[in-house]
């Protein structure tokens, strides 16, 4: 547990130098630039997040910390999730092992370039698809803000339409409560 725990506080620690290091020196074309594609020039198969920050009309430092802002409200909503998973499956090695893996929760910090990929939208849209599913007060908002960002991550990044399958099995997994959810909409 506390190996986790060390390597998720030292993972989140990278992640900030690295933004901080890539906003002092004005962004990159990766961390920044694969962001701001947008439709300016005509419509482009990955450019729907990048117009949507661009109808921002935010410019500089400005926009660094808009795109910032989101890349971390991304991440967080991942780490957050599988932080929690790790504290109710109570540090098992498994759990551990599938967190911790480089391609987990980790992903983002070992990467010195801090290459944010579009591809966190996905995952993020499912997770807020998982927990929608859950009884509280804001399931149907979850829910929207899912299939919204689901939607956008489809034509910011075309390899989450893979994520396609699991988000279908997600929805018919919980059919019960997903007809519930929608019932309420029309209520």
């Amino acid at each position: 547990m506390f190996i986790a725990l060390f390597l998720i506080l030292l993972g989140f620690f990278s992640t900030a130098s690295h933004f901080i290091s890539v906003y002092r020196s004005g962004g990159n074309g990766w961390a920044i630039g694969e962001w701001l594609i947008n439709y300016n020039g005509g419509f482009v198969r990955r450019g729907l997040i990048g117009q949507l920050i661009v109808l921002s009309n935010l410019k500089g430092n400005a926009l660094l910390i808009l795109v910032f802002t989101l890349q971390l409200t991304l991440l967080s909503i991942i780490w957050v999730y599988l932080i929690f998973k790790l504290i109710k499956f109570r540090f098992s090695w498994t759990s551990i092992l599938v967190v911790l893996h480089p391609c987990g929760l980790l992903m983002i910090s070992w990467d010195q370039y801090l290459f944010v990929r579009k591809e966190i939208m996905g995952l993020s849209a499912l997770i807020l698809l998982i927990l929608s599913f859950r009884s509280f007060r804001y399931q149907k908002i979850i829910l929207l803000a899912s299939f919204a960002l689901y939607l956008v991550s489809i034509f910011s990044s075309e390899v989450n339409i893979f994520i396609g399958p699991i988000f279908l099995y997600v929805l018919w997994n919980n059919r019960t409560k997903s007809k519930n959810i929608i019932y309420l909409f029309y209520r």
